[in-house]
């Protein structure tokens, strides 16, 4: 027989443990304890938690989708956006920095420099390695009409001569890419790899120096985030990126390189979990492609590889029964020069915003990698198409600010830790040197 007293005891413990069910249920409904505050950090284009958005384009109709027709749908809907990065921000530390330049392993000399960005904050942030196309690497009196008035150069006698010995950085001319990416929460590193594009041998030579470049600055993010900074005069940032998680963005030949890579025909010393292709150049591929979401980023006036870049060789043999999808973006008025700073840009006649096709770039890069392909950026008054070449299509949402970055501005640091073997002195290079541009 139970008495009074204990019938309120019991009562009031059964009362307490109900209490502390419902508090629990109510702080993971959604995976997060709300028993702390949580303060978001994402970029406020790609916040929202409203129901996810009827698709309203079909890769039967895509190709005439315009931009001011998909932004109608997502104002109206939007949804909940699921970043890799736990932390976003609209801040960021770049920086380029340089070693000695040395001997790759196909024992053609290169420079060993890039651009590095960093989010603010703790993170640690997945990585990003983006890599420019083969474009003139010294500036002379045949090529000068192709160069910004914001490029950035520095005297390489050995690649560019005694009289003409200005050399372009590349690398910096993606700048805008790696602040998109920098601002959506992910470390980003533009490497130099012109190495790999200017000299003779051919395959598998130019892969062969492209390996040796990413492998290098792989190693160097690696001692970085360990606390050693070579040498660079850095603030630590040990601990700050997850060198489990790299992602690739690729113009021109480096994308056709990407292209290679997810088609396991190459590879690199990682698997990525996402790719960006940009204007790429065409590449000999097979049906074995990795299962990772894909980025074709492909430019109306494209004077090198043309506007079906990309679609000829990868979008045609893509399997249709990959799980992650492959989206296909079509820039109305971009050329293949316009992509980078440093170049002048080819665009249609009295069309096309430069610093607007730059920002579609690089904030659709940005977006998509975030998400997993599960969000583009689409920058108003661009007008790019947007297809499904596999899956569904991406939730699309509008922006109208530009990306802000200046590659005159950027701080330059230096170390002179060897980290390849070093070029002979008096080595001759200039028969195995492309001069043809």
């Amino acid at each position: 027989m139970t008495s009074g007293k204990q019938r309120i005891l019991i009562l009031a413990i059964a009362l307490s443990l109900f209490a502390v069910s419902c508090g629990s249920a109510t702080g993971t409904a959604e995976g997060v304890d709300t028993t702390e505050p949580v303060e978001s950090t994402e970029p406020a284009a790609l916040e929202s938690n409203e129901p996810d958005p009827v698709e309203t384009t079909t890769a039967a109709d895509s190709t005439t989708t315009t931009t001011a027709a998909t932004t109608t749908t997502v104002e109206a809907e939007t949804t909940t956006t699921t970043t890799i990065a736990e932390t976003a921000s609209t801040n960021s530390t770049l920086v380029s920095y340089e070693f000695p330049s040395g001997l790759d392993d196909a024992e053609h000399p290169t420079q060993l420099q890039g651009l590095l960005g960093l989010p603010d904050g703790p993170g640690p942030f997945p990585v990003a390695i983006v890599m420019h196309g083969s474009h003139p690497p010294c500036v002379d009196d045949f090529n000068i009409d192709v160069f910004s008035d914001t490029i950035v150069t520095e005297s390489v006698e050995f690649l560019c001569g005694e009289t003409f010995p200005e050399y372009i950085r590349h690398d910096i001319g993606l700048g805008h890419v790696v602040t998109a990416l920098n601002n959506a929460g992910i470390a980003a590193i533009s490497i130099d790899v012109e190495a790999a594009y200017v000299w003779w041998g051919g395959e598998p030579n130019e892969f062969e120096s492209l390996e040796t470049i990413v492998t290098t600055h792989l190693d160097v993010l690696r001692s970085l985030n360990s606390g050693d900074d070579l040498g660079l005069d850095l603030d630590p940032i040990t601990g700050r990126l997850d060198l489990t998680q790299i992602s690739v963005v690729g113009h021109s030949r480096s994308g056709g390189h990407i292209e290679s890579i997810i088609d396991a025909t190459r590879t690199l010393p990682f698997e990525p979990f996402a790719a960006v292709m940009i204007e790429p150049a065409p590449a000999a591929l097979v049906d074995s492609h990795l299962d990772i979401p894909v980025l074709l980023i492909r430019g109306e006036c494209d004077e090198d590889v043309g506007p079906e870049a990309g679609l000829l060789d990868f979008g045609a043999s893509v399997s249709p029964d990959r799980s992650s999808r492959v989206t296909d973006m079509f820039i109305p008025a971009a050329g293949h020069r316009s992509i980078n700073t440093g170049l002048v840009g080819s665009t249609c006649p009295d069309r096309g915003d430069r610093a607007a096709i730059q920002t579609q770039v690089a904030e659709a890069a940005a977006s998509f990698i975030t998400t997993q392909g599960e969000e583009l950026v689409v920058i108003d008054g661009v007008g790019a198409t947007i297809e499904p070449l596999v899956g569904s299509l991406p939730t699309l949402v509008p922006s109208t600010d530009l990306v802000d970055f200046d590659p005159l501005s950027v701080p330059a640091i230096s170390s002179d830790f060897e980290l390849l073997p070093a070029i002979p002195e008096g080595a001759d290079f200039s028969d195995v040197l492309i001069e043809d541009f």
